[in-house]
């Protein structure tokens, strides 16, 4: 569990909020690299 994710194990739904946040993140990411050989910068 990363230092984020620490700071939310009192609230459980915020930690599968988050979890899904990254996952979809992962994806979207790996899709514009997949066919567009680029991805987003961080904010």
């Amino acid at each position: 569990m990363d230092l984020e994710a620490r700071g939310y194990s009192e609230h459980p739904e915020v930690l599968r909020l988050l979890t899904c946040t990254q996952l979809v993140e992962k994806q979207v990411r790996s899709q514009l690299r997949t066919q567009f050989d680029t991805t987003p910068t961080p904010l």
